[in-house]
């Protein structure tokens, strides 16, 4: 249990104790009641008025100070992060990601560490929440967060829609029918922020394309959707549309594996261009391994027999376009 400090002069022969730490204000979380009458629902100040004849407060114990590091030990915060009890309400759900607009103001590696931490905590409880979405979409969306922080929004929200609401743990906040709804709304504000161009050598691109690209595997996205997300594949392979080396890298591995044939004549421009970067040429190749079929074999194998550095991907794009073709057979 995790003991309130105004219990320890009453039971410091039973007490177990936690790294508690005084209330200094700003946002805090939860602390279970010492008494043994009752140790009900009651987080953030809230009183239960169902368990105990005489509604007893949940003391503060973590608040903005303790977490940004003046007292403690950053594992034990994360311990106490991963404590985030499943009944919180929708306020309190908002107080953790004023917790997080706060850590993410310093943006020291600790820091990041305990937002990522909080939202892969809130992903696996909350993940169908209406509030849990519209927050990490505020972040995915906004221009004032860091990186690295949107990346992190844009890789749990996403896992948080597309994996399986019945999870363990996890509470369903709605039916079939909004789950979708919920899915479209994360796909389109995150399709939105990858096609602005103010991103387009932000690191999150390529995270928010790779995520919803593995996305496709688990349900089929809408029309519009579908044709908005095939667009911004084809124009970032094709050059069309600037993006880091990274993100680029990124979306001709995507792109062959959901458009098949249809990227392949892209994939084989690039590999003629002696412009491209090499990682760029090499991720064609190996793109066009998984994409083309035989006619492709006579531009591989001069790549393969070539000193290029992207000879070793053309040896494995053949096999596996002989290996196609076997099957086909």
């Amino acid at each position: 249990s995790i003991y309130c400090l105004d219990n320890l002069f009453f039971e410091m022969k039973s007490i177990v104790l936690y790294p508690a730490l005084l209330l200094v204000g700003g946002v805090s979380t939860w602390c279970a009641l010492s008494t043994s009458e009752s140790r009900g629902p009651e987080i953030f100040g809230v009183q239960d008025t169902k368990t105990s004849k005489q509604p007893k407060v949940r003391r503060n114990i973590i608040n903005i100070d303790s977490l940004r590091g003046t007292l403690g030990h950053w594992e034990n915060r994360l311990n106490e992060i991963r404590e985030i009890p499943t009944d919180l309400s929708d306020q309190e759900i908002r107080s953790l990601f004023t917790l997080i607009d706060q850590l993410d103001q310093n943006g020291n590696e600790e820091h990041l560490l305990m937002i990522n931490e909080i939202m892969e905590v809130l992903e696996n409880k909350y993940h169908y929440n209406p509030v849990f979405i519209d927050s990490m979409l505020e972040i995915v969306s906004s221009p004032l967060r860091q990186d690295t922080v949107r990346d992190y929004a844009i890789q749990h929200v996403v896992k948080a829609v597309v994996h399986d609401p019945a999870r363990e743990g996890a509470i369903l906040y709605t039916d079939a029918s909004e789950n979708l709804q919920l899915k479209h709304q994360v796909f389109e504000s995150i399709l939105t922020q990858l096609n602005h161009q103010a991103n387009s050598q932000a690191l999150f691109v390529g995270t928010g394309i790779n995520m919803l690209g593995e996305s496709l595997q688990e349900f089929q996205l809408n029309d519009a959707l579908q044709h908005r997300y095939d667009q911004l594949l084809t124009q970032v392979v094709s050059g069309e549309r600037v993006l880091s080396n990274y993100a680029r890298v990124t979306t001709i591995q995507i792109a062959a594996r959901t458009q098949g044939e249809d990227i392949a004549p892209v994939l084989r421009r690039l590999i003629n261009d002696n412009s491209q970067a090499l990682d760029i040429h090499i991720s064609a190749v190996a793109g066009l391994g998984i994409t083309g079929d035989t006619q492709d074999l006579v531009l591989l194998s001069e790549i393969s027999n070539s000193s290029l550095r992207s000879k070793y991907a053309a040896k494995a794009a053949i096999k596996k376009i002989q290996s196609k073709a076997v099957v086909a057979e």
